[in-house]
């Protein structure tokens, strides 16, 4: 193809993806009057980074120290480093809206991620000791300023929503490829501005500049990179904000409508359930789910899932990010999850002129297993494990499993933040944690010991006429709000104030300083 041929049809092929990509100006209202399909308004607008393709494999060690296999569906944090196996290549979609894919023999630090929910970073900075990778910038993206990345002898300022390719040799060697937008490349020996079709390299630790020339042909990572950008992005039924990132659901199930909404049914085999092909691990906002399934970071992180007994179990779009929309059960050996549209779309004709249902701990529950039927049960000793899914059983089943007779007491709630892994198999040590946190019906800021809390039997049992003390802590009273993690960072109520001016500090006297775009630039 023609170079200039060759720069339109992908200059096309971006701006495509810049709009299924486009990060909301503010916070999206939710989707029905039950927050996300019925949750507590408990969710952040914009998620974590996460893996979106994996082709051939890759180390993450966390920035807690763990370090794995990356995998499909798998959350980056900040301060999470990467390495790819050569011949590997890897996608990350970014807290921030960006994209970035990386080449084998790549190493890579994710030193700070904007707007990623567990913190309060407001730029997304990244180091490349050495490989190659892919950024692709939008103009929605999220931030005070656009991305930066660090060199082994210089750093790269993103001026302008674009695409470049960036690559690093620990030999201090570096070179800049701009294919769209516009990048200052800063080292010791000054800075230069990078424009559309430009590459430059920078040789020695004083980064010596080659001249600037016209960019040269792609490499393999940036094909790999087009095949991606044309990926079906069509998805009327989900917001454009997630519609890269839910592209495969088009391949794996279908839509259909269920009382007049909406709603997409996977393709999977009999018996099959949402929030069981796949992992649970702590991060700082709550247990988060890694799904097996390719498909699966939309629908376990944005809307809800409910059985439909015509067609099993269906998803409902949303907006609002959450490690995981789920109701929990913590008893004395076991852990059991569902997901919270089970029970918030069963109550919707039972409180319809209410605002929702609570975010935090609700109370104690047990009672017959079959209040538990569509539950998944595991013994906390295989949880997180990456063959947890091997040990998670139906409600319906684990009770021949456990051998007991009736459900053993154990707290129900939404809010995990706090459950570490050392703590998983301790019951004291969850109580201890959960009972420090709001009570539902406590209203913001009022903790309760777990003796005061009630037992929320009947709210398991989807008891359409729920006792009064149930009632108050579980449903929101007539003109509340939801409880939305308090303590816990949340996106700023709109982003428009905060990204008009993406200028570096310091950059006002530097060669670039005429040609730093704003947002509207």
């Amino acid at each position: 193809m023609h170079s200039k041929t060759r720069f339109i049809s992908r200059s096309l092929a971006i701006a495509a993806l810049a709009a299924a990509l486009a990060v909301p100006a503010a916070a999206q209202a939710p989707d029905s009057q039950y927050g996300v399909d019925g949750g507590a308004e408990a969710g952040y607008d914009a998620g974590y980074s996460y893996f979106r393709n994996l082709r051939g494999a890759a180390t993450l060690v966390q920035y807690d120290g763990e370090e794995g296999d990356a995998e499909i569906n798998q959350p980056v944090l900040a301060g999470d480093r990467l390495r790819v196996v050569p011949g590997s290549m890897a996608e990350v979609l970014l807290s921030d809206g960006n994209l970035l894919r990386i080449d084998g023999g790549s190493d890579l630090v994710f030193d700070r991620l904007a707007y990623s929910p567990e913190g309060d970073d407001r730029v997304t900075e990244l180091t490349l000791y050495e490989g190659n990778l892919q950024l692709v910038v939008f103009d929605e993206s999220a931030g005070d300023r656009y991305p930066q990345v660090a060199l082994p002898n210089g750093t790269v300022y993103i001026d302008t929503p674009g695409v470049f390719r960036i690559a690093a040799e620990r030999g201090d060697w570096a070179e800049v490829v701009a294919r769209r937008g516009r990048a200052e490349v800063v080292s010791d020996a000054g800075s230069v501005l990078l424009r559309a079709d430009e590459e430059l390299v920078l040789a020695g630790r004083r980064a010596g500049y080659s001249d600037v020339r016209q960019a040269g042909r792609y490499d393999d990572l940036e094909r790999w990179a087009e095949r991606l950008d044309d990926q079906r992005l069509d998805i009327p039924e989900v917001d454009s904000s997630l519609a890269y990132a839910a592209a495969p659901l088009n391949d794996h199930g279908t839509w259909i409508t269920v009382e007049s909404r909406r709603a997409w049914r996977p393709r999977v085999s009999a018996g099959w359930s949402p929030y069981h092909h796949g992992r649970w691990r702590h991060t700082p906002i709550g247990m988060t789910w890694i799904s097996y399934e390719p498909w699966g970071w939309v629908p376990y992180h944005y809307g809800s899932w409910d059985y439909a007994p015509s067609y099993g179990w269906v998803w409902y779009p949303g907006t609002s990010f959450a490690p995981a929309w789920v109701y929990w059960y913590w008893g004395p050996s076991q852990v059991a999850w569902v997901p919270v549209g089970y029970y918030t779309n069963y109550y919707r004709s039972h409180y319809r002129s209410r605002p929702g249902f609570r975010y935090g701990v609700y109370g104690w529950a047990g009672g017959p297993w079959s209040h538990y039927d569509y539950w998944n049960w595991c013994s906390t000793a295989y949880l997180g494990r990456h063959d947890q899914w091997r040990h998670v059983r139906a409600g319906r089943d684990w009770k021949r499993h456990a051998r007991r007779n009736v459900v053993p007491r154990g707290l129900i709630t939404t809010d995990t933040r706090g459950l570490t892994p050392d703590r998983w198999g301790d019951p004291a040590e969850v109580t201890r944690v959960l009972r420090t946190r709001p009570g539902a019906g406590g209203g913001p800021g009022v903790t309760r010991t777990a003796g005061e809390l009630p037992d929320v039997t009947p709210f398991v049992a989807r008891r359409g006429d729920l006792p009064p003390e149930v009632e108050r802590r579980v449903v929101l009273r007539d003109g509340e709000r939801g409880e939305r993690l308090t303590g816990t960072p949340l996106r700023p109520q709109s982003l428009g104030d905060t990204r008009t001016v993406r200028r570096r500090p310091g950059s006002e006297g530097s060669a670039a300083a005429g040609g730093v775009a704003g947002r509207d630039a």
